[in-house]
């Protein structure tokens, strides 16, 4: 065998190994649960046609957690929120970190508007928005 075709040999050795020792399994695993939400913001007062804009907050308390995704249900009168984090075991970070989270809203009646963030022991942080001509 020449010394161009080990080349491409060694190369395909080594990659195949990498895959083979890369996708064995490591004992991680990843937990999807719901987040608890600390607090939201929220302007007392919105005049049509503005765009509501809700802020939530929450905490990620290592760096095994994550945030994984949110559930959104929303109509014209209510906005429900439920935010889902990721939790994988394993090695991690001494990290707390805050999480902001940003929701719009351009589609509402008058009067007031409900925002309903759904909470992990299965209560909800509440709160609403006048909405005003």
């Amino acid at each position: 065998m020449n010394r161009s075709s080990l080349v491409p040999a060694a190369l395909s050795f080594s990659l195949l190994a990498f895959l083979a020792l890369g996708c064995k399994d490591d004992g991680v695993t990843v937990t999807d649960y719901v987040m608890r939400v600390d607090s939201m913001a929220v302007p007392a007062k919105l005049t049509d046609p503005d765009i509501l804009l809700i802020r939530v907050y929450t905490s990620l308390p290592s760096g095994c957690h994550s945030y994984h995704r949110t559930e959104v249900t929303v109509d014209r009168q209510h906005i429900e929120l439920r935010l889902w984090g990721r939790r994988s075991s394993g090695i991690c970070t001494q990290e707390f970190r805050i999480l902001e989270r940003e929701y719009r809203v351009d589609s509402f009646e008058l009067g007031y508007f409900k925002i309903i963030v759904k909470q992990p022991d299965g209560t909800s942080l509440e709160d609403s928005v006048y909405i005003d001509k």
